[in-house]
């Protein structure tokens, strides 16, 4: 099996129990109330400086785990895509989007590679914490800064 696979099937047998804690009662009312909520202060701050609207803004964001910024993105009015080696991760989060008529891209993709993604495709691609950017973080960074329009950032968290 390869790494890649081991890394998915284990992300994928514990993601019903992960999505259940992290989602229970309240926490998806109070991204709605609070998108920002999503992000730590210093990350708000550098946000909202960049991007003083996310309307209609591109955002996309690769190994999406818990999709909590995924869904903060969209509530903010950007178009958001979100990326995981992990499908259950993924369909996980697909249900709580169509719960809330949420339109949201989820496409399954190693984020070491983003085959299913356009280049100049994103005016954000948003990184949170992630393990690929302590094992190999040129070329994660350079992948991700492909899929920018020239004039926009990459915010790692």
């Amino acid at each position: 099996m390869k790494h890649t696979e081991i890394i998915a099937d284990d992300w994928n047998k514990g993601s019903d129990t992960w999505y259940k804690k992290i989602y229970a009662a309240g926490t998806l009312d109070r991204f709605i109330s609070n998108p920002m909520w999503a992000f730590p202060a210093e990350v708000q701050k550098m946000l909202t400086a960049a991007f003083p609207s996310f309307h209609n803004k591109r955002v996309l964001i690769p190994s999406s785990g818990d999709n909590g910024a995924v869904f903060a993105f969209h509530l903010l009015g950007a178009k958001v895509t979100s990326t995981d080696i992990a499908e259950k991760q993924l369909h996980n989060a697909k249900l709580i989007a169509d719960a809330h008529g949420w339109d949201i891209d989820f496409i399954q993709d190693d984020s070491m590679m983003l085959e299913h993604i356009a280049d100049g495709e994103y005016d954000l691609v948003y990184i949170q914490r992630c393990s690929c950017l302590d094992r190999q973080p040129r070329c994660y960074v350079s992948k991700f800064s492909s899929c920018l329009e020239a004039k926009w950032a990459i915010y790692c968290v």
